[in-house]
């Protein structure tokens, strides 16, 4: 999925507790892969596991950048176990 770039630390939190708490409650792992351009725009965020808690960790996600719009059309990251 892809999220505002400018959104990442929110993903992360404060001293990385937001990802810690989305890998433990959903139980997927969840890696960041900021933007390789200087000015890029979007930030891709990849989820492995259980399809099911993977769809429960994007839900989480959207909450907690506030409802914001996120790119979900890609699905190969469903398909990684």
């Amino acid at each position: 999925m892809k999220i505002p770039a400018n959104s990442i630390l929110k993903i992360i939190g404060e001293e990385g507790a937001n990802i810690k708490h989305i890998r433990l409650t959903f139980g997927v792992d969840i890696t960041i892969l900021r933007p390789h351009e200087p000015v890029g725009k979007t930030a891709s965020v990849l989820m492995t596991g259980d399809p099911c808690k993977i769809l429960m960790a994007r839900k989480h996600i959207k909450s907690i950048l506030g409802g914001r719009r996120i790119n979900t059309e890609s699905r190969e990251h469903m398909l990684l176990f």
